[in-house]
């Protein structure tokens, strides 16, 4: 897939920020940005979706060259861990602030979390709101997950810190928009991490490898893979909704 992928409304310009390949593609297709598709117009934001990988530890250029002027809001978008109970896998989180390890809050753009919020709810999805904590690495188990619950934060990603900085740094409106892959009493492969470059692609060669020597990891991996997939199909369905209204 070629990134970015632009589509969408007649409005102003909104960016779409995944971390990977895999959740990408899959929300892409969800809101009709899809390679060979042609998105159908409506009265809301033109959107954009650009890969932006793991932590964001090389900060894109935002907005990339030739998108449609002007932006108005940043959205980070994808996969997170869950940390408070009712952060089941499949439950769509709307962060109402970025929360870093010392406990310091930034608020997020409370229009796009209502909007998306209502947009769960209409649909039968479950949604959780609050604070989403960032972390510089996955937390791969329940210790881990419970020691950043206690910090009242409802679920972690590894991207939304420096998005947020970004988006401030442009004057731009920030919202992070996931959805729970593994919840707080789960465990995560532990190969996972270096399954993931920086740019967010899959490193094919240590994945083979992972599969000869230790079978049932490349199991789990598998297994993990399908519910990201039901997982970002249900926040694929409250992105279309929310990026099929009119903006003000």
């Amino acid at each position: 897939m070629e990134l970015p992928l632009l589509g969408g409304g007649s409005g102003p310009t909104v960016l779409l920020c995944a971390a990977t390949a895999f959740e990408a593609r899959l929300l892409a297709r969800s809101v009709g940005l899809a390679p060979g598709q042609r998105p159908e117009p409506h009265l809301g934001p033109r959107v954009v979706l650009i890969r932006v990988g793991v932590g964001v530890s090389r900060p894109p250029a935002l907005p990339p060259p030739g998108v449609p002027t002007p932006v108005t809001a940043i959205l980070g978008v994808g996969l997170c861990g869950g940390l408070a109970p009712r952060s089941a896998p499949g439950t769509v989180v709307v962060a109402t602030a970025i929360q870093d390890a010392g406990g310091g809050k930034r608020p997020c753009h409370a229009g796009w979390g209502a909007l998306a919020h209502r947009a769960a709810v209409a649909a039968g999805i479950p949604v959780v709101g609050g604070p989403v904590l960032w972390s510089p690495r996955l937390l791969l188990v329940p210790e881990e997950k419970a020691a950043a619950a206690a910090t009242g934060a409802v679920a972690v990603d590894m991207e939304s810190g420096p998005l947020f900085t970004i988006a401030a740094g442009r004057g731009l409106p920030f919202a992070a928009l996931r959805v729970v892959l593994d919840g707080p009493g789960d465990r995560l492969p532990p190969a996972l991490p270096g399954l993931l470059g920086p740019g967010g692609e899959v490193r094919v060669g240590r994945l083979l490898a992972l599969v000869v020597k230790t079978p049932a990891q490349a199991i789990s991996l598998v297994a993990l893979a399908g519910r990201g997939r039901r997982a970002l199909g249900a926040l694929g369905r409250v992105l279309a909704t929310v990026l099929a209204e009119p903006q003000s």
